[in-house]
């Protein structure tokens, strides 16, 4: 892998930055030839998500207790388990609490739209009835501005799930998560480690519609989302959380940590009663400014490989 002083000459000399599986690195996979080097994809256009602020305030450091994912007016609580990436075991502190806001009914919805009667449907709606509700969600003003709600790629089944921040520009034109310059990323990186989108993952926000220019989420934004987030969650029942930036993170661990100090740590939610390993990681369109990082982001991914296979065995 490039350091950074190689990464800039390779750009500079016009030869991107390569994803390379090293199969002997990768305990999961079978060793074999290397595949051929990946290449990323070009800069990001002008509409590439920037890096978000927290949408939650600086979380006290304290013990938690494990809320289950039962309703959408509970929010999600996590703490780290002793475990890292490529090491023995460790003590991960300090522990990591803070409370979302709860998912809110909206005071500003579109006229005739019944709040109550719609989330009561999200909260107990199938995966095919939330796909079917999300167009007509009116919660917040996103609702005025998109082009399309962005519901998932994939279905449960899926034993990985991956959550990001929000649709952008690309994304909210064809309606599918991670399609734009930093989807295409993403799917080169899930395939350097052998992982398949729609088949291995499943990719979800925690917006479902695009924020205007692509600024952050806000708040109230994020509180109204809550109500599919958690319900997609149970509905998903992953067996390995992976949260794709700060916001994110924000989100489902009620932190505004910096992702470099939350990657390399095993979290640990509940997802309708059931413990739920979480790991954390960078954002694609952070990564799409920061090539260096990119091997942060792969070493990452093996960990996910990791962690599931030692959850399948449990």
């Amino acid at each position: 892998m490039l350091d950074a002083r190689q990464s800039a000459i390779w750009k500079a000399m016009g030869l991107g930055p390569e994803w390379i599986l090293r199969a002997e690195e990768d305990p999961s996979v079978p060793v074999r030839g290397v595949p051929k080097a990946i290449e990323a994809p070009a800069a990001p256009a002008a509409e590439a998500t920037p890096q978000p602020r927290p949408v939650a305030p600086a979380p006290r450091v304290s013990r938690v207790s494990r809320a289950s994912v039962t309703a959408p007016s509970q929010p999600v609580h996590a703490s780290p388990i002793t475990q890292a990436p490529r090491r023995a075991a460790q003590a991960v502190s300090p522990t990591v609490s803070s409370s979302m806001p709860a998912a809110v009914l909206p005071d500003h919805a579109a006229s005739g739209w019944d709040s109550v009667k719609f989330f009561s449907q999200v909260t107990d709606g199938t995966w095919d009835q939330l796909k079917a509700l999300l167009p007509d969600c009116h919660g917040c003003g996103l609702s005025e501005t998109r082009t399309r709600t962005v519901f998932a790629d994939g279905a449960p089944g899926c034993p990985i799930v991956m959550v990001g921040e929000a649709p952008g520009a690309e994304e909210d034109l064809q309606g599918k998560p991670f399609v734009g310059k930093s989807g295409q990323l993403l799917t080169k990186a899930l395939e350097s480690v052998g992982l398949q989108r729609g088949k291995d993952i499943a990719i979800i926000n925690v917006l479902k519609c695009r924020p205007p220019h692509n600024r952050d989420p806000k708040p109230e934004e994020v509180a109204v989302c809550r109500h599919f987030l958690d319900r997609q969650l149970q509905l998903l029942a992953p067996k390995v959380l992976v949260l794709m930036g700060r916001p994110a993170a924000s989100a489902v661990l009620g932190t505004d940590q910096a992702i470099s100090r939350l990657r390399g740590k095993l979290f640990e939610i509940e997802v309708a009663g059931k413990k739920v390993p979480v790991i954390v990681t960078y954002h694609p369109s952070y990564l799409l400014r920061n090539l260096a990082d990119k091997e942060k982001c792969w070493h990452d991914l093996l960990f996910v490989k990791r962690t599931l296979k030692e959850a399948e065995a449990a």
